[in-house]
């Protein structure tokens, strides 16, 4: 079972991180999900449309995949937290 951070983890934090609360600016990524090194920008682009359109498919295999900080998260909670993070990254760009 991963370790997860020391911050509450109950079920209002959750629901106020991913329903009212802004992305936070320079929170730092989790190690667990830092998996390789960056490509260049189409192929980092190409491959978060495809990922969008796994996430968006019949494809439920991380409906209960633990998240480093929340814990285990519904399909629903993963899709409101990638949005939410892909809003944070397409507003530092201006997008």
């Amino acid at each position: 079972k991963p370790k997860h951070a020391t911050i509450p983890r109950t079920a209002l934090f959750k629901w106020l991180f991913l329903n009212v609360l802004p992305f936070p600016k320079g929170a730092p990524t989790a190690k667990e999900l830092i998996s390789r090194a960056p490509e260049t920008w189409e192929v980092e682009r190409s491959q978060l449309i495809e990922l969008m359109k796994r996430a968006g498919g019949d494809d439920a295999r991380s409906a209960t995949a633990e998240h480093p900080l929340f814990g285990p998260l519904t399909r629903a909670q993963w899709g409101q937290l990638a949005w939410k993070h892909l809003d944070h990254h397409l507003r530092q760009f201006g997008a």
